[in-house]
């Protein structure tokens, strides 16, 4: 995780807290590995990271980025996003009922 975005998770702890987040890697076990990172801190920060994500792996993230592709051709990646996106809003729904009824 870079230094900024461990700084703006810390800065914005009030605003987060009680809140879900998703997830999209990108590259090889890298992309993986700095989600597992995320993902624990953000859990440590009292947000809810949602299990699944998006991870678009090294030959895709290649063949988008010389042009031969787009994320759109990835049929797998679109599924993906859109579970996220469901379980995002899902989620982000449950969670402000419950802290509207905390208060």
């Amino acid at each position: 995780m870079t230094a900024v975005l461990k700084n703006a998770l810390d800065y914005a702890y009030q605003a987060w807290r009680r809140k879900p987040v998703g997830f999209l890697g990108y590259g090889g076990v890298g992309g993986a590995r700095a989600v597992e990172q995320v993902r624990m801190v953000t859990s440590q920060l009292q947000m809810a990271p949602l299990s699944g994500g998006v991870a678009i792996t090294m030959p895709e993230m290649m063949a988008v980025s010389k042009g031969d592709k787009q994320l759109s051709d990835y049929d797998y990646l679109n599924d993906a996003a859109k579970t996220t996106i469901k379980d995002l809003l899902w989620w982000t729904k449950a969670l402000k009922r419950a802290r509207e009824a905390a208060e």
